[in-house]
């Protein structure tokens, strides 16, 4: 048996019996091709939940942000003025401290993707610094991550690597540094 569905053009209220009633088709259309009136992500590295009003239900709900803060899954999008009020006046701690800022989406947020490495655990970084020197140098071209290439070099320091590896991952990590000035 699967999850309820849900259908974008209508919905059932609880405790209404079989009562339909129409979403806002233009906060709908917005979230298909527009962009948010306004979004906020989470500034720390732990879970946060926040509350939001629902677009179609207009019911108040909780979301829980989580994974690193430059993800889809750690932005809270606004989509109308009703919804901006509720959210200002009901995550006004988290706001007043920081937990919460404004944030401006690049044009291509949703097409950005994670890098390959982003998530890797200390053996899967181990088996990259492992591999035959070309095929190193070849997948670490595609590392464009400061905290990525600092365990690669960290690991490639444990296994006691040439210097001509070391030196291949800190030319790589430069080249990354001088990328974001």
């Amino acid at each position: 048996m699967g999850g309820a569905i849900i259908r974008p053009a209508l919905f059932y209220r609880k405790g209404k019996e079989d009562k339909m009633t129409e979403v806002n088709y233009s906060v709908y259309s917005m979230m298909q091709t527009g962009k948010p009136l306004k979004s906020y992500r989470k500034t720390i590295n732990a879970k946060l939940l926040v509350r939001v009003l629902n677009s179609f239900s207009g019911e108040p709900e909780e979301v829980i942000l989580k994974g690193p803060n430059d993800r889809p899954d750690a932005i809270v999008d606004i989509w109308e003025e009703k919804q901006m009020a509720f959210f200002l006046r009901a995550n006004k701690v988290a706001l007043e401290r920081g937990l919460l800022l404004a944030f401006e989406k690049p044009g291509n947020f949703e097409e950005i993707i994670l890098e390959k490495f982003a998530n890797a655990t200390d053996e899967e970084l181990t088996e990259l610094v492992n591999k035959p020197f070309f095929l190193f140098q070849s997948e670490l071209q595609t590392i464009t991550s400061k905290a990525v290439l600092g365990r690669v070099l960290t690991i490639a320091r444990e296994l006691d690597k040439s210097d001509k590896w070391q030196s291949h991952i800190l030319a790589r990590l430069s080249e990354v540094q001088g990328s974001e000035v």
